[in-house]
C-alpha cells in the first residue's frame, strides 16, 4: 500500500466512528472481573469490537463471546448473572459515536500545537522525525473539530439591518428560514470556512521485510498493508478505525512497532504500539512490524567531540559543547544538586555523589569535628560557634540554658545540663554545699555566696534589718548597733571557689 490509495491530499472528509466498541479501560475492568471469578485471564488480542461477525473464532456480542471463550478453552460455564454483569461494564464502557472530519497530507509543517499535539517531541528534540517520514512518503491524518456556521452575520451585525440573528442564506440558515423570512441585506453573506484542528496521527507503509509472524520471521510474500501510530486527540484505535473505513471496509489489528529495534529513537513510537490496516487475511499472519529506517541523518543534535547524531534527552550539556554521553564522561561529571556539568577535577565528591562548587556553598556544611561535608539539613551549630554532623553530635551535650551543644565543660544543675557560657552567666557555686544555684537563688554575704539552704546555717539573720551576718552588724551598729547576745552562732568564715 502507498499514499496513492488515500485519494486527493488535503480534501476534507467526514465520517463516523463505531459507536460499539468497548473502550481499553472497559476491557481492563471485564477481565478483572473474570480473572477474580474464573481464576482465567481473557487473550491480549481479545476484541474491543461489541459485535463480530460469524465468521470469527468467537461470534456475538461481547458478552456472549467472553461466555464462548470460557467454554470452548476452558470448560467454564459461565452464570447467567455473571453474563449481565460482563454486558453492563462493558456497555458502561463502550465508546459513543463521534462523527469526525480530517484530512490527509504529505507535509508536515504545521505550529506545535495546532492538531492537539502540543508538547510532540516531533516539534522538539525529535523533529528530524517529520523529515524522515516525508522522505519515507508517509502521511499524516489531521482531524477538526466539527464544523459550525461560520457567517460574519452570526458574529457581528449586519450592516444594513443590524440584526445578529438575521439570515444569511448559507446552508444551516436555508434549513432554519422559509425564503420570505430572510431578511440580511447581503453585506456580511461570505461564508468563512475556517476548521480548527484537534488531532493528528501518522500513516506509514511499511516495506514487506519489516511485517513478522508470531516466531519473528518475516513474511515471504508482500502485503497491501498501512500503519497508523502516535495519535494525538481521538484515541489509536478510533484513529485506525477512520482510516479502514476510509479506504473502503479493511480490517486493523493492533501490533508491536519498532524501528531499528527501538522504540524511543528519533522516529520515536508511543506506547511501542501502531496499528495495522488491510485485509483480514494479512493482518491475521502479522504479529510485529521490525522496520530498519536509517536515522543518522535525521538528528536533531551531534557531539561536538565524535559526531555521533543525538536525541535531544540523549544530550549532555558541558559548558558551551552539546556531547554524547561516552565523551562526556571522559571529562565531566553531573552535577547531581543542579544537573550542570562539572570537570571531574573541580567536583567535589560528597558520599557516592558529585556535586559544583556553586551548589557545595549553597547546600553543604564541613562539619568542624570530622571535616566532612554535610547537607545543611544535618548540621547544628555549638555553643562555641562551629557547626558539626548530626553523628559528631553524639559527643556533644545539649545545654537546657541556651539551646547550644557543648562537647566541653557542662554541669549537672538541678537536673538540668548546663554548658560552661551559661553556667558563669547564670549560676553561681554555693561556698558551703559546692552545688550550682541560679544567682538569684543564693546571697554574698561578706564575699561569701551560698544557697539558701547553707546561708541559714551558716549565718544569722539581724533582727532589725534582715541582712544576714556574721557578728555586728555594719548596717545597724551605725544606727545604734545590737547586743552581741541578740546574734546567732554562726560558722567559721569560709571561702568562695569558682
Amino acid at each position: 500500500m502507498d499514499a496513492s490509495k488515500f485519494g486527493e491530499l488535503l480534501k476534507k472528509h467526514t465520517l463516523k466512528a463505531d459507536s460499539d466498541r468497548v473502550s481499553a479501560e472497559g476491557l481492563q475492568l471485564v477481565r478483572q472481573f473474570v480473572t477474580d471469578k474464573y481464576k482465567v485471564d481473557l487473550p491480549a488480542d481479545f476484541s474491543l469490537e461489541w459485535t463480530v461477525g460469524k465468521k470469527a473464532e468467537y461470534a456475538g456480542n461481547f458478552p456472549t463471546r467472553i461466555k464462548l471463550f470460557l467454554k470452548k478453552v476452558h470448560g467454564i460455564k459461565m452464570s447467567g448473572p455473571d453474563i449481565s454483569e460482563v454486558g453492563n461494564i462493558g456497555k458502561r464502557n463502550t465508546i459513543t459515536a463521534d462523527e469526525f472530519t480530517f484530512d490527509f497530507t504529505k507535509e508536515f509543517d504545521w505550529e506545535d500545537g495546532d492538531f492537539g499535539d502540543s508538547g510532540s517531541c516531533y516539534w522538539a528534540g525529535r523533529a528530524g522525525a517529520r523529515k524522515m517520514l516525508e522522505d519515507h512518503d508517509s502521511l499524516a491524518i489531521r482531524f477538526y473539530e466539527p464544523e459550525t456556521c461560520r457567517c460574519r452575520c452570526h458574529r457581528e451585525a449586519c450592516r444594513g439591518c443590524e440584526d445578529e440573528t438575521s439570515d444569511c442564506g448559507c446552508e444551516c440558515h436555508q434549513k432554519t428560514f422559509p425564503e420570505k423570512e430572510r431578511k440580511c441585506c447581503g453585506t456580511f453573506h461570505q461564508r468563512i470556512p475556517k476548521l480548527e484542528g484537534m488531532g493528528r496521527a501518522w500513516i506509514i507503509f511499511p516495506e514487506t521485510s519489516a511485517f513478522k509472524d508470531e516466531n519473528g520471521d518475516r513474511l515471504g510474500d508482500k502485503v497491501d498493508i498501512c500503519a497508523v501510530y502516535n495519535s494525538y486527540g481521538p484515541q489509536l484505535t478510533t484513529t485506525a478505525q477512520i482510516v479502514a473505513r476510509y479506504l473502503g471496509g479493511l480490517s486493523y489489528k493492533e501490533v508491536e512497532f519498532f524501528n531499528n529495534k527501538d522504540t524511543d529513537g528519533t522516529l520515536y513510537i508511543n506506547n511501542s504500539k501502531c496499528i495495522l490496516i488491510g485485509k483480514e487475511h494479512d493482518l491475521a499472519r502479522i504479529a510485529k512490524v521490525s522496520m530498519q529506517w536509517e536515522e543518522e541523518e535525521y538528528f536533531e543534535y551531534r557531539c561536538e567531540r565524535c559526531e555521533v547524531g543525538l536525541n535531544e534527552e540523549d544530550t549532555h550539556s558541558f559548558g558551551d559543547e552539546t556531547l554524547c554521553e561516552d565523551c562526556y564522561n571522559e571529562v565531566a561529571v553531573s552535577c547531581t544538586q543542579c544537573g550542570n556539568g562539572v570537570e571531574k577535577d573541580d567536583a567535589t565528591t560528597i558520599g557516592d555523589k558529585y556535586y559544583c562548587e556553586r551548589c557545595v556553598e549553597k547546600h553543604f556544611t564541613m562539619c568542624s569535628d570530622c571535616d566532612e561535608y554535610v547537607s545543611n539539613d544535618d548540621t547544628h551549630e555549638a555553643s562555641d560557634g562551629n557547626w558539626v554532623c548530626g553523628s559528631c553530635l553524639e559527643d556533644y551535650a545539649k545545654c537546657d540554658c541556651c539551646d547550644g551543644y557543648s562537647k566541653e565543660g557542662t554541669e549537672e544543675v538541678g537536673g538540668k545540663t548546663v554548658c560552661k557560657s551559661c553556667l558563669s552567666e547564670f549560676y553561681a557555686r554555693c561556698n558551703g554545699c559546692s552545688e550550682y544555684f541560679p544567682i538569684k537563688e543564693t546571697a554574698n554575704v561578706g564575699g561569701v555566696v551560698e544557697c539558701q539552704g547553707c546561708l541559714e546555717a551558716d549565718f544569722v539573720q539581724c533582727p532589725v534589718c534582715k541582712e544576714y551576718i556574721s557578728g555586728d552588724c555594719p548596717n545597724c551598729e551605725k544606727s545604734g548597733g545590737i547586743r552581741e547576745n541578740q546574734l546567732q552562732p554562726t560558722s567559721a568564715e569560709m571561702s568562695v571557689a569558682f
